[in-house]
């Protein structure tokens, strides 16, 4: 399997997707992290383009009982971004009588998939969902096959791939690709902080702990860190807190 396999299930998912009445809505279920709002964010921008309604929920992670629960919804067509691979099984047990679009690229199962359920994934092509491409370069090219216009928008897949801390001195595969259309319209590329942990570590933390590139006298250092931002006029304490 190469690339050259991956772009052919592309256009195939477009087909599978056009075979959907335009008038009927669209539901999609994304991931709650940063690749997957920008995959879902990709979908809503195409499906605006192409004046196609649809209804949007974030999961941090699919259950059984969320499964289930989306299966008895009115829609017909579902699409799941940034997620579903890992939970086939199910969605093939209560989406029997609907159609379901999967665009993920978390490693898959090898289950046999029925007519109603369609999945892009970079796995099956020997391509590396980890590092190669993200969720949302999946949907990128999806959505891009569906309407060329949508190619303005790869710096939101450049975005959700970084979330995913696939950029490790510059981006490889698919990533590298997507990264040169971003640039084609006006997205510049310079050499920033690492930073790991902004959701969960305070600030004074997040600093001491960055090592790319290392900053003289903070990196490693907590005391050099807090006299740092003391010198910005940067109160590390909030609520008592640091």
């Amino acid at each position: 399997m190469t690339s050259i396999d991956f772009f052919k299930r592309i256009d195939d998912a477009v087909a599978f997707f056009k075979q959907q009445s335009p008038d009927h809505m669209v539901r999609i279920i994304s991931h709650l992290d940063t690749d997957g709002i920008c995959s879902c964010a990709l979908l809503i921008k195409a499906l605006n383009l192409e004046n196609i309604k649809y209804n949007v929920t974030i999961v941090p992670q699919l259950d059984k009982n969320l499964i289930e629960q989306f299966s008895r919804e009115s829609y017909n067509f579902f699409i799941f971004s940034d997620l579903g691979s890992g939970q086939i099984n199910l969605i093939k047990e209560f989406f029997k009588e609907k159609k379901v679009l999967i665009l993920d690229h978390h490693r898959p199962g090898k289950e046999e998939m029925p007519s109603n359920i369609f999945v892009v994934n970079p796995h099956y092509f020997g391509i590396n969902g980890s590092s190669e491409i993200s969720g949302s370069g999946v949907v990128f090219y999806f959505v891009r096959q569906l309407n060329v216009k949508n190619e303005k928008h790869a710096h939101m897949a450049i975005i959700g791939a970084l979330g995913d801390m696939q950029e490790r001195d510059g981006f490889i595969g698919l990533n590298k690709k997507i990264l040169v259309l971003a640039q084609k319209y006006s997205t510049e590329v310079t050499k920033g902080l690492r930073l790991f942990g902004i959701q969960s570590k305070p600030l004074h933390k997040i600093l001491e702990n960055c090592f790319d590139p290392i900053i003289p006298g903070v990196s490693g250092s907590e005391t050099g860190t807090i006299n740092f931002l003391k010198e910005l006029g940067i109160n590390i304490k909030t609520n008592k807190r640091i």
